[in-house]
């Protein structure tokens, strides 16, 4: 698995890095593909679809999409953490609901976002806030964890581009949440504790990813770089 996501990182997303970043996003041939191999669906249970390998499959294949191109590992990953967060709290019902759609619709995509209370409020049922960035242009579903609690978005959602960073290949956005209905909230400290580790785990493998990179660019402008007549 491991070594099926780094091909696909070193021959399908290092090469178009530039361009996926200029347009924001990844081509749809990119998207099919990722698809068709089935690496959005490695830590999804087996009997809702997916392949069932667990936190520590899906990590590797976060760390080696994200050596290819961080930001595109980011658009490819239909679920994200906001898997764990469902999973956690919600259980298989929530996974029925939010995340197997997500799944089933090509190019669909969630994304989970926390700490986000001091920017979102809820009342009546209702979420309203604005978060200054949020690594996405679109998005198909929207999971708030909080410390105790999670809850689920899909409308009432506008996207403000911003300019973005070392992401830009999965979008950059102001996020404004403007009156947007619940669509489903859970309380449970332990499942939110757990949701956020989830979160951390998969944040940790996209970094790991990147410093991989950034190492073995700087080992090999070592090997290449002259200084003064000599190789340093």
């Amino acid at each position: 698995l491991q070594e099926t996501a780094r091909a696909f990182a070193t021959e399908r997303l290092r090469p178009k890095e530039r361009a996926f970043e200029a347009a924001r996003g990844v081509d749809g041939e990119v998207l099919r593909l990722h698809r068709e191999i089935g690496l959005g669906r490695v830590g999804m249970p087996e009997a809702l679809g997916g392949a069932g390998l667990g936190a520590l499959a899906a990590a590797l294949v976060r760390e080696e999409l994200a050596a290819g191109d961080a930001g595109a590992a980011l658009a490819l990953d239909p679920l994200g953490s906001g898997l764990d967060a469902l999973r956690s709290l919600g259980g298989d019902d929530a996974l029925h609901r939010f995340a197997v759609p997500i799944l089933e619709r090509p190019g669909a995509r969630a994304l989970l976002v926390y700490d986000a209370a001091p920017h979102v409020e809820t009342s009546g049922g209702r979420a309203r806030g604005v978060l200054e960035w949020v690594p996405a242009d679109r998005l198909d579903l929207l999971v708030v964890l909080e410390r105790e609690r999670a809850y689920v978005l899909r409308e009432g959602l506008r996207f403000e581009p911003v300019r973005g960073s070392g992401l830009r290949s999965a979008g950059a956005s102001a996020l404004l949440i403007d009156d947007a209905p619940l669509l489903a909230e859970w309380v449970s400290t332990p499942g939110a504790r757990a949701a956020l580790a989830g979160a951390r785990l998969e944040a940790a493998a996209l970094l790991v990813g990147v410093m991989r990179r950034a190492a073995e660019f700087s080992r090999d402008y070592a090997m290449e770089r002259v200084a003064f007549g000599r190789p340093i």
